[in-house]
């Protein structure tokens, strides 16, 4: 096969893949009925994912990059340098992700009680 139908298929595939990616993260709640909603999905949905992506990727290294953050996981770090597995270490990943998913949801709740109170 020539090389720019090779690129040109790869390229294609790549994106008809991450439009279907797109359509497993929603939980198959978006699905579109009618050929121009199919089109405009294949052609939005891959850069929303990637958008998406890279913003959340960029918030993990941003609160990463946080000073306490930072301090703890040195601290960890050093506590559990020794140990191969450390129950230790799960324990604290895990109540860091509670802590980070109860401020998102905290968030969400708030904003959700500022809308219901300004349409009021």
């Amino acid at each position: 096969m020539k090389k720019p139908i090779r690129s040109f298929l790869t390229f294609s595939l790549t994106w008809v893949g991450l439009a279907l990616l797109t359509l497993l993260y929603s939980g198959f709640t978006f699905v579109p009925n009618t050929i121009i909603g199919w089109l405009l999905f294949l052609v939005v949905a891959p850069v929303v994912f990637v958008a998406l992506h890279v913003v959340f990727e960029l918030l993990g290294a941003g609160v990463q990059s946080l000073p306490p953050v930072r301090a703890v996981s040195g601290w960890i770090g050093r506590r559990t340098a020794d140990e191969e597995f450390s129950v230790e270490r799960i324990f604290w990943g895990v109540l860091g992700f509670l802590l980070f998913v109860s401020f998102f949801l905290a968030c969400l709740w708030s904003v959700r009680l500022l809308t219901d109170w300004i349409a009021r």
